[in-house]
């Protein structure tokens, strides 16, 4: 349970504002170009090592928009994934793209994304389920429905409960915890993990690592980067 993400925002945020200015206009200038180029149906880059190299532009197309908060960079990161063929799409494509998706804040592209993906290609068995149903209680909350999204969000958080009954997975619980905040307050989260410390100490180390990241507001948009994947 790493903070990666976080490290990277302050190191973003430290960064020489010049340095960051210079980063930002010549990403876009080229994302111009290549978004030119891959809209060409002359342009084959989607093939083989081209199509590698694409997703690896969108990756750095994400940290820059970290660096500049331009969103323009992540339309250019999802047009890239969008055109990214079905059959190469792995995890690590996957949960980079429900992350753009989600700053974005295309919840019904979202939640159809999710729909076409097997439950093989994400990293927890309940991981399908509860990217489905938070981009569902995202769009309640855009309507303000927020008596429909706190009924899917707590369901959610059931489901990751008895999961983490049955394995012990701590990793679970940072998902458990981040759903658990949409309708609990910090303190009673933070209560109910000094709770647990007490019950489980072999998990002391665990468990004060999970009341950090309740300090730093992880969610479930972000998980490859708290294990060190990558998104």
């Amino acid at each position: 349970m790493r903070n990666n993400e976080t490290m990277s925002k302050q190191s973003a945020s430290n960064t020489n504002p010049n340095i960051c200015t210079w980063c930002k206009d010549h990403i876009i200038y080229i994302a111009i170009a290549l978004i030119a180029c891959i809209s060409m149906t002359s342009c084959n880059w989607f093939s083989g090592k081209s199509s590698d190299k694409l997703i690896s532009f969108a990756d750095s197309l994400i940290y820059g928009y970290y660096c500049s908060e331009d969103t323009m960079l992540l339309h250019y990161a999802l047009k890239i994934y969008n055109e990214t063929d079905s059959n190469k799409i792995d995890s690590r494509i996957a949960y980079t793209k429900l992350r753009v998706l989600f700053l974005l804040k295309h919840y019904s592209q979202g939640e159809e994304f999710v729909r076409s993906l097997d439950e093989n290609i994400f990293f927890k068995p309940y991981h399908k389920k509860m990217y489905l149903d938070s981009f569902r209680a995202l769009q309640y909350e855009e309507n303000g429905d927020s008596i429909k999204s706190t009924n899917i969000y707590r369901k959610t958080a059931s489901n990751i409960q008895t999961y983490f009954d049955k394995t012990e997975d701590v990793d679970a619980l940072l998902d458990l915890y981040a759903i658990k905040r949409k309708f609990e307050t910090q303190k009673s989260i933070l209560e109910e993990i000094d709770r647990m410390i007490d019950k489980q100490e072999n998990l002391h180390r665990e468990f004060i690592s999970l009341k950090y990241m309740q300090k730093i507001h992880y969610n479930p948009f972000t998980y490859l980067d708290e294990q060190s994947f990558m998104f």
